[in-house]
């Protein structure tokens, strides 16, 4: 005899929504950390708490929490409103939101996440996290771990061992976002990182003659205007023993869907924003197709050395 645990989550949303005219059944969700996301379509929520009820059943105990998004993500530091619709020990939350208070002294919303061998603790309501960019993290690391390993073999020996630490300088707009990077680089033992969350961080740190081998520019509305800063770009240290090569500069964008649209318009965009011109081949300009973000425009990572 087949129970409720032998049936799957879409099987049973199958069976429960379908009658009442539900044709596309939700079923995937985003895991961060304990939590679980989900967009819900209008004419699901009345079915909400049901949905989340099946969720959290048919996931736990790795899911503890099932949120629902409310309205689009906040422009400025890509954070979004949820509900909580299913909660373990706490029922299928509150229709009238009259449990906010009671939510927030028992942090629900603060997740640990791990990624590429790394901790990450964060306030999912006050944080943006995708769990789907841990592909394009992965691939900029080893891009700029090979580069690192390509400079160092190029120099002598006791210049590779002094500089084989990678150092990081990190900021975020976000005050938030700020507070938690200072924390989870303590978490997993960050000792060459520094924190900032200074708006002018270019300059900051040019302004200390510091000159970092790569920049990552990861804010996709807005990150290709951001590239007026590298303007005047000094070339020069006196912190560095020889004038060292530009900057590998890379910056994520939304842009179309279609190949060649999207190259012209991000191209155009970065010339405007640079004021100069980029030569594909002088430059070692790639543009990375990152992932699918609607049905007419995808995120894009474009790698360039600074002209």
């Amino acid at each position: 005899t087949l129970s409720y645990e032998d049936w799957t989550t879409e099987e049973i949303l199958t069976r429960l929504l379908v009658p009442e005219g539900i044709q596309e059944i939700p079923s995937a969700f985003e895991a961060v950390g304990h939590l679980a996301h989900v967009n819900l379509r209008k004419e699901l929520l009345p079915y909400k708490y049901l949905v989340g009820k099946v969720l959290l059943e048919k996931n736990a105990p790795r899911i503890q929490t099932v949120v629902n998004k409310l309205g689009s993500i906040d422009t400025k530091y890509r954070t979004f409103g949820m509900e909580i619709i299913a909660r373990n020990g706490n029922g299928n939350g509150n229709s009238n939101n009259d449990n906010d208070n009671d939510d927030d002294d028992n942090n629900w919303s603060d997740v640990v996440v791990k990624e590429e061998g790394c901790e990450y603790r964060l306030d999912f309501r006050k944080v943006y996290w995708n769990s789907r960019l841990g592909g394009e993290h992965r691939r900029l690391v080893q891009l700029i771990q090979q580069d690192t390993v390509n400079r160092m073999k190029k120099e002598p020996p006791q210049v590779s061992v002094s500089s084989s630490v990678i150092v990081v300088y990190a900021n975020d707009l976000n005050p938030s976002s700020y507070e938690y990077l200072v924390i989870n680089a303590k978490r997993n033992k960050c000792d060459y990182i520094n924190c900032n969350d200074d708006l002018g961080f270019l300059s900051s740190i040019t302004d200390r003659e510091i000159r970092p081998d790569h920049y990552i520019m990861n804010l996709p509305a807005t990150a290709l205007e951001f590239l007026d800063a590298f303007r005047g770009y000094p070339t020069t240290s006196s912190l560095l023993p020889q004038q060292q090569p530009q900057p590998q500069i890379h910056v994520h964008c939304f842009a179309p869907k279609d190949i060649q649209e999207s190259r012209t318009e991000i191209w155009n965009r970065m010339e405007t924003a640079l004021g100069c011109s980029l030569d594909e081949k002088l430059d070692n300009v790639t543009i990375y197709p990152v992932r699918d973000v609607a049905p007419n425009k995808n995120m894009y990572c474009v790698s360039f050395r600074l002209p």
